[in-house]
Order: C-alpha cells, then structure tokens, then sequence
C-alpha cells in the first residue's frame, strides 16, 4: 500500500473512533471521510460497508494494545514499576470503554460480534503475561483477572460530561496512578 494511502486509512480509523465515541455509531460515513479529509470513495475503497470500519477499528486497537504489551515486557526488567505505569497509561489512552459502549449500538453489529470477541480474547490472552508479572511483583492481589484491570482502568478514565479537569492529560494521569495504587496487593 502507497504511504499516501496508508496515511488516509489511519487517519479514517482515527476519525472514526473519535467520532463514534463522541457521536454515537450512526455517525455518517460521509462526516467521518469529511472529517479525515478524504472522499466518500476512499473511506469505501478501505472499508467498504460500515462493519468493515468497525472491525478495522477493532483491529487497530487490538494492535495498539498488543504494542503496549511488547513495551512492557520489554521494559520490565530494568523497572517494573515504570513499565507497568506505562502499560496501565497506554491502555487507558486507547479509551476503549467510550467507544465499546458506543460501538454496540451498531445495528448488525451482531453480525461482526463473534470476530470482535476473538480478538479481544486474543489480546486479553496475551496481556496475561504482563499481568502475570504484576501479580508476582505485587502490584495487583493474585485474583485480578486481565479484564476486571481493564475494566477497573476503562471506568476510571471514562470521561465525565461537563468537566473539564478529566479532560485534561493531568487529571486522566492522576486518576490512573490512583487506580494503580488501588489494586495493588494487600
């Protein structure tokens, strides 16, 4: 794929999930090319109906967590309390609760829901190793599952209407390291 393209197909996706949170999933596909500053053709050449977008979404979240988990393991060796912070830091910045929430809205989303459940189970299976980790580290008690963290993580950062301090990167920051401290084990 020609970088030009590449670039125009990220920038749909990013559009799209910033918009489907904010909007809800009957956001039109023409705001959504409009908004990523491409054609109606294009946003259908990459995604050709909108559950095409969706799992394109899904896809690129899962990619984007999967990346976070690499990090941390990577990194855990020379301080495990900072790439466990960093982990906890970059899946809340995925903000996966505001667009889950709207995403299952979808009408047909039942079509694509088995796929969608895939890949979280993929993912939420590789992110065992890093809690794993926190785990014997005690940095989380030994009954944390993978998807209560993240759900835990997900209903903390949620943003909140009307108030702009969780809008700031500061305010989101804090409530995590809060969480953090939370879970750890007693």
């Amino acid at each position: 794929m020609r970088k030009d393209a590449q670039e125009n197909r990220q920038e749909i996706l990013r559009v799209a999930r910033f918009l489907i949170a904010q909007q809800g999933s009957d956001v039109s596909l023409r705001t959504i090319a409009s908004t990523a500053g491409v054609g109606i053709a294009t946003l259908y050449r990459n995604f050709p109906t909108r559950e095409d977008l969706l799992l394109g979404i899904v896809q690129e979240t899962a990619e984007e967590a999967e990346a976070a988990i690499a990090e941390c393991l990577e990194t855990w060796d020379a301080d495990p309390e900072q790439a466990w912070r960093n982990y906890a830091h970059a899946v809340a910045r995925q903000k996966i609760a505001t667009f889950a929430m709207r995403m299952v809205e979808t009408p047909g989303i039942e079509e694509i829901v088995e796929q969608i459940k895939a890949t979280r189970a993929h993912v939420l299976g590789q992110a065992e190793a890093v809690l794993d980790r926190a785990k014997a580290a005690g940095f989380v008690g030994p009954d944390m599952t993978v998807l209560q963290f993240q759900i835990g993580l997900a209903i903390v950062t949620r943003p909140l209407p009307d108030t702009p301090f969780f809008d700031l990167p500061e305010g989101r920051e804090w409530l995590i390291d809060v969480y953090l401290r939370g879970v750890r084990a007693e």
